[in-house]
């Protein structure tokens, strides 16, 4: 069986391909150009397990982080509208709802902001967005 966390990330790599002009790349990805922006990586930071009762159900709590990059004079307000369009993918997948399940929650819980680098004297930011998920085995 895939493991959750992978099935987490895939899901939500193929819901973010959805969104026009946005490359899916590697979460560590560097950047090399700025051809490839805006930029999404998707990674899992975080799990942690417990057992809900002694028929051996498992619930995984799962931080999928899904870090935007992008660039220009006004990156900030690029990221935010970004950061809009890839939650409300998120929230409204088919996929990452059925792998969560419809009583346990997939929500958004943090986002931090950084400036990344300048490409000449062109500013790039990222953003890295945090998404709780629960999943039950």
């Amino acid at each position: 069986m895939t493991l959750a966390r992978k099935r987490l990330r895939d899901a939500a790599k193929t819901a973010l391909r959805a969104i026009p002009g946005l490359t899916v790349d590697g979460p560590r990805a560097f950047l090399q150009n700025l051809d490839r922006l805006p930029s999404a990586g998707v990674l899992t930071t975080e799990e942690g397990r417990s057992r809900l009762d002694k028929a051996g159900t498992v619930s995984r709590r799962i931080d999928l982080a899904v870090r935007l990059r992008a660039s220009g004079d006004n990156v900030d307000d690029m990221l935010d509208a970004l950061a809009e369009q890839v939650e409300a993918a998120l929230m409204a997948d088919a996929a990452l709802q059925e792998i969560t399940g419809d009583d346990v929650p997939f929500e958004a819980v943090a986002a931090s902001f950084e400036l990344a680098e300048m490409a000449g004297e062109v500013p790039v930011g990222q953003l890295t967005l945090v998404f709780v998920a629960e999943v039950l085995e």
